[in-house]
């Protein structure tokens, strides 16, 4: 398979009978197999050309193989049914997406500098038609056996490490700024007496408290989202009053100051089926982001349209985003505010295409500016137990 195309790593690959005799080259290393098996996260032994001839049992359960020979040959994305992994026909490691992916990079320098490398990455994996994201420090190790070259990878899921981080974060770190600014509020409405001082005041006071509110729910449902835990309430609703209410809500919003929220005309008021309260944390995250991605005096643009057998809901900023951040923009944990941010996106596609069983997705070019679609079924089926119905 030489001389095939690639966007970031080579593409060739072993053949059959290469990846046979390499396997049997490590299975003669007999303290390999216990040495791997006492490691309590995925471990692999790659080839040059990445390829897996050995595997502890831990990746093996975690895929629900019993075998080395079931995934050999693969590559690790290919084994961990990695969303991009088949995006190119050379598979793992070749597609403009791998050029961000912590694994690739890390296998691949490893193999150049002939050093130890240790990266995090985040890997979105389909299992059971369903997206599961995962965050993982990656190490690639390179080794030499008999004249030929492999690399001893390993994946420790640090998910729950990165999850707490960004809670802390993101959560304590807003939550205490919302209840400072209302407590300061109160301290102003405490030493006035102005009769209009006292009501704006206390409309000011009423916005951050709603949005204290807001936060510590959003916080909750994305915690329930990931643990299959959440309960979502279908009823009838309308698309252009959602799209009214949200804005009448982002309008006031610190984000929305100097920059104006424009309704497209071409919006539609359609009759749907669907989670009022998740649909609206999902609308007001896709107008936070806009209005973040969008200079002083500017505008960004909301819509919602009509599809065949559904509804669509857009938020467009005049500003492309950079190629590394359109390659990553769902992935959990990523964020282009700096370390320990970016839950917004991937929860838009968490909550919109598994509890809401729609489609969320953006378009981001020059000229165009971005643009974020979240398509949603006019009456989804419910096929979750936690789900509710409502007239």
């Amino acid at each position: 398979m030489e001389g095939m195309a690639t966007k970031f790593a080579p593409a060739e690959r072993s053949i059959a009978e290469e990846l046979l005799n390499e396997k049997a080259t490590i299975d003669a290393i007999t303290q390999f197999g216990d040495l791997l098996n006492a490691l309590p996260y995925v471990a692999a032994i790659l080839n040059s050309r990445r390829q897996i001839i050995y595997s502890n049992n831990v990746l093996l359960e975690s895929i629900g193989k019993t075998t080395i020979d079931e995934i050999l040959g693969m590559r690790p994305g290919e084994a961990l049914s990695c969303v991009n992994a088949h995006r190119e026909e050379g598979g793992c490691g070749t597609s403009e997406y791998c050029k961000v992916c912590g694994a690739v990079r890390a296998i691949v320098e490893s193999q150049q500098l002939k050093q130890k490398i240790v990266k995090e990455c985040r890997i979105t994996s389909v299992i059971n038609n369903e997206e599961i994201s995962a965050d993982y420090l990656v190490s690639a190790t390179p080794f030499r056996w008999e004249g030929k070259a492999y690399t001893i990878l390993t994946l420790n899921d640090i998910s729950h490490e990165k999850r707490r981080k960004v809670l802390e974060k993101i959560f304590f770190h807003d939550i205490i700024n919302k209840a400072g600014s209302l407590s300061g509020f109160l301290d102003m409405l405490r030493n006035t007496d102005v009769p209009g001082q006292i009501k704006e005041y206390l409309r000011l006071a009423g916005i951050i408290s709603d949005e204290l509110t807001g936060e510590i729910l959003a916080q909750k449902s994305l915690l329930e989202a990931e643990s299959g835990d959440l309960e979502v309430e279908f009823k009838n609703l309308l698309s252009l009053d959602l799209v009214k209410n949200n804005v009448s809500q982002m309008i006031h919003h610190p984000v929305a100051d100097k920059r104006n929220i424009e309704i497209d005309p071409s919006s539609e008021n359609l009759p749907f089926y669907s989670d009022m309260l998740i649909l609206n944390r999902m609308l007001l995250n896709m107008l936070k982001n806009a209005l973040e991605a969008t200079p002083e005096k500017e505008k960004i643009i909301i819509g919602c349209n009509k599809l065949v057998n559904g509804v669509i809901f857009w938020v467009h900023n005049s500003s492309e985003m950079p190629g590394d951040v359109k390659l990553q923009v769902f992935q959990r944990s990523f964020s282009t505010k700096g370390a320990n941010r970016g839950l917004g996106t991937y929860s838009i596609k968490l909550l919109g295409e598994r509890y809401l069983k729609g489609k969320a997705y953006f378009k981001s070019e020059k000229g165009f500016g971005t643009r974020f679609y979240l398509e949603l079924p006019l009456k989804p089926l419910p096929d979750n137990a936690g789900t509710k119905e409502q007239k």
